[in-house]
């Protein structure tokens, strides 16, 4: 399942999608102070799963990404293919 967890003294979780396949994309985009957390299953359609603000001091903001197995024995994970553009998205909510 895709969950995003965003943390302003206290976290918070939003689960969205579940997975038929072990692989996604996910994608981290700001604009100004506003953030957006999008995921696809192909890379190439992608599916809003959060719009958010830390506020209006960006400087000591971090984001990243983690896999965890919250039940069961673990998993093993592998992120690939990290990468850092300066590009704009067309439109926030779809993710173009």
């Amino acid at each position: 399942m895709v969950v995003s967890v965003v943390t302003r003294g206290a976290s918070d979780d939003a689960n969205s999608f579940t997975l038929p396949i072990n692989e996604v994309w996910l994608r981290i985009s700001r604009m100004q102070e506003v953030y957006a957390f999008h995921a696809s299953r192909d890379g190439v359609e992608w599916k809003l799963i959060r719009v958010f603000t830390l506020g209006n001091e960006i400087e000591n903001h971090q984001v990243g990404f983690v896999a965890q197995a919250p039940i069961g024995n673990g998993c093993e994970v592998t992120f690939r293919e990290i990468a850092f553009t300066y590009s704009t998205l067309v439109a926030l909510r779809d993710g173009s």
